[in-house]
């Protein structure tokens, strides 16, 4: 998994998302994360972007968006 994927994730849901006890909240959609990462916004990008979701934050989940916009990921991280 990309180093990058993880930290621009964790960055998003810190800056824009909504902390909730000991959480952030915050959903995005894979065209949205891939936008502010500068990748190109491809069915591969976006199956990649999803899957580093759902290894790497587990209490997360996905919805199922829009062709061009992809997944909807309601990302929730553990604060630090």
């Amino acid at each position: 998994m990309s180093k990058e994927h993880l930290q621009t994730i964790e960055k998003l849901v810190v800056e824009q998302g909504e902390k909730k006890g000991d959480y952030y909240h915050a959903s995005f959609t894979c065209k949205e994360i891939l936008e502010v990462m500068g990748k190109p916004n491809t069915p591969g990008e976006q199956r990649y972007l999803a899957h580093t979701v759902k290894a790497f934050y587990p209490k997360s989940s996905q919805e199922i968006g829009s062709g061009d916009s992809g997944w909807i990921l309601n990302i929730k991280i553990r604060s630090k």
